[in-house]
């Protein structure tokens, strides 16, 4: 009995593979392809209108919004509890495509709570502005 019982459970694992196998040659590709298809980190680097993120950030569709987010908010930081004047400009999501996103899904934020909303970031990183005024200072002297 015990090896008709293994016999059994042989058979029905030899099924079993050849009926997932194909499934899994497909399921494999896929899932290694789109495993980290978020569209929140890899993507907003990129752009086919604009190149790269932060080149879009430069853009002057980027800066009118920039400007209508900064407005809204009056010059205030928009996270809850928080009483600091904005510097920064902070995407909800990027669900949309770059230039596309609306207004209503930019908030405007101070420094540290741009960084708290971004805590893959090394606290103390610099924004391209910034970083870029501290090399033409360097460059100056």
């Amino acid at each position: 009995m015990k090896k008709f019982v293994q016999f059994i459970f042989f058979i029905v694992g030899l099924n079993l593979a050849v009926i997932f196998s194909p499934l899994l040659i497909i399921i494999i590709p896929l899932y290694l392809l789109f495993k980290g298809d978020t569209n929140d980190k890899e993507e907003k680097n990129v752009s086919e209108r604009w190149g790269t993120y932060e080149e879009y950030l430069s853009s002057d569709v980027w800066q009118e919004k920039r400007k209508a987010v900064m407005e809204r908010a009056d010059g205030s930081c928009e996270s809850d509890g928080c009483n600091n004047s904005a510097t920064e400009v902070h995407h909800d999501t990027y669900r949309h495509d770059l230039g596309e996103e609306p207004i209503s899904s930019l908030r405007a934020l101070c420094r540290p709570c741009h960084s708290e909303e971004h805590p893959e970031k090394p606290k103390g990183y610099m924004t391209a502005e910034e970083a870029e005024r501290a090399l033409d200072r360097l460059t100056r002297e």
